[in-house]
Order: C-alpha cells, then sequence, then structure tokens
C-alpha cells in the first residue's frame, strides 16, 4: 500500500488535551492555526491557505495546499465540527463515519481506534477509483473524534489524488495528525 505508506500509519495519531499549543512548537515547515470557538489548534503547512467555510449546520473549516510546488494541487483538508450532539449518541455517530468511507473504497484496512481523556478517535486511510479515464485514484486520510461529556464530534477527511502524493504527503501528514483539543469543547 504504497498510498498509506507515504501518510504514514494513523495509529501514531497526535492528539493533545487541551487548547495550548504553545507547550510543544508546531512541527517542522508548519505554524499552529487556531481556531478560537473550538479552544483547538491545528499544524497548517506554511504557505497553505486555511479557512472557515460558511455552514448554519456546523463549524467547517478547510485547508489547501497553496505556494511553490503547490499550484493546482487538487488536495483538501476538510474539517467539520458538531457541537452539543446527543453525548450518548456521539461516539457511534463518530465510528459511522469513518466506517461509511471506508465502505464505498476499493481498499481500505480496517478502522483504528485511540482513547484520550474523554475523546475517542477513529481514522483508516481508504483509496477511491478514478472518476474518469485519464484522472488520479483519491486517497483519502479520515478521521473523526467524539466527546462522549460534550457531545462535540469532529470529523476530517484529507482527500489527495494519488499523483499528488508525493508533494503534499510530507507536510500534509502534520495537518492529518497534529491537532491541540480542548476535551471541555
Amino acid at each position: 500500500m504504497r498510498w498509506c505508506a507515504a501518510l504514514m500509519s494513523v495509529g501514531a495519531l497526535a492528539i493533545a488535551q487541551g487548547a495550548s499549543a504553545a507547550s510543544k512548537p508546531a512541527p517542522n515547515g508548519c505554524h499552529w492555526q487556531a481556531i478560537p470557538e473550538l479552544k483547538a489548534h491545528l499544524a497548517v503547512p506554511d504557505g497553505w491557505r486555511f479557512e472557515q467555510v460558511k455552514s448554519e449546520e456546523a463549524l467547517v473549516y478547510e485547508v489547501r495546499p497553496a505556494g511553490k510546488g503547490f499550484e493546482e494541487s487538487k488536495a483538501l483538508f476538510h474539517l467539520e465540527v458538531r457541537l452539543r450532539t446527543a453525548p450518548d449518541d456521539a461516539v457511534a455517530r463518530a465510528r459511522a463515519f469513518v466506517e461509511s468511507a471506508r465502505a464505498t473504497a476499493i481498499d481500505a484496512p480496517p478502522l483504528e481506534e485511540q482513547q484520550v481523556s474523554t475523546l475517542t478517535f477513529f481514522s483508516c486511510f481508504v483509496r477511491y477509483p478514478a472518476l474518469g479515464e485519464g484522472l488520479p485514484t483519491l486517497t483519502a486520510a479520515v478521521s473523526s473524534a467524539a466527546n462522549a461529556r460534550t457531545g462535540t464530534i469532529y470529523t476530517t477527511r484529507f482527500d489527495i489524488p494519488e499523483d499528488e502524493i508525493e508533494r503534499v504527503a510530507p507536510l500534509g501528514n502534520a495537518l492529518f495528525r497534529e491537532w491541540r483539543l480542548d476535551d471541555e469543547v
């Protein structure tokens, strides 16, 4: 699974409780992007575009590769956060998000699960067929986190066309793997 190795193992997913990113320097080539309304930080590669997307149903953020070497990149990191869902339901919904991505993939290793404080994380790398002749297959790093105490659900999907893996994965890895979340949100 060449595409999975390029993005590294999801099993090493680095998530920390607490909103402070100051306790640890950002990964090499990245900066901490604060998301104050969530008391959270993402490790965004330097030069990449971060934006909040308007949505009435959830808090939505996207990061796109940008700058030298990333011209015309189609890769997209999408983070969606749903606040105040039913806490009893949150973990099952987070798991279902990743399982649904696995269900439609042509290649999907088993789901990985991790518990940190009140947060339960699920993740997997998947591969989808090309959408048309001459187009690349699509790889995706898919993850979710559920706060069993507050009901907050975080879902991420990092889509990378297979022909961009070598350019996007080295920096994109930090974006997918390095989050700072407050377990009170």
